[in-house]
């Protein structure tokens, strides 16, 4: 008996616009973001329209982002998991108590 094996198996779901369920999170998180600060209304309009735009941007390049065939988010968690198994941070102190 022949089978047939389905060639995409390790495919993303995708919701709409061609986003999968976390990178589509990502882009309403987002926009709810950016509708916050611009219903903040403290600020100056100019300053509002920034932090708003700056914002939609992150939420549109952890959407559909993507360098070397990896999303932004694979990258960031290999760029924290690296930054933390390669380098420590020691704290000495300046001037240590001579011992009794």
């Amino acid at each position: 008996m022949k089978a047939r094996v389905p060639m995409d198996v390790d495919l993303e779901d995708q919701l709409i616009y061609g986003l999968s369920p976390a990178r589509f999170g990502y882009v309403a998180i987002a926009v709810l973001a950016a509708m916050v600060a611009w219903a903040g209304g403290r600020p100056p309009v100019v300053p509002r329209v920034a932090l708003v735009l700056v914002l939609l941007a992150i939420g549109a390049g952890a959407g559909w982002v993507t360098f070397r065939g990896r999303h932004l988010d694979d990258w960031s968690i290999d760029l924290a998991r690296f930054l933390v198994g390669n380098h420590r941070i020691r704290v000495e102190r300046a001037n240590p108590k001579p011992a009794d």
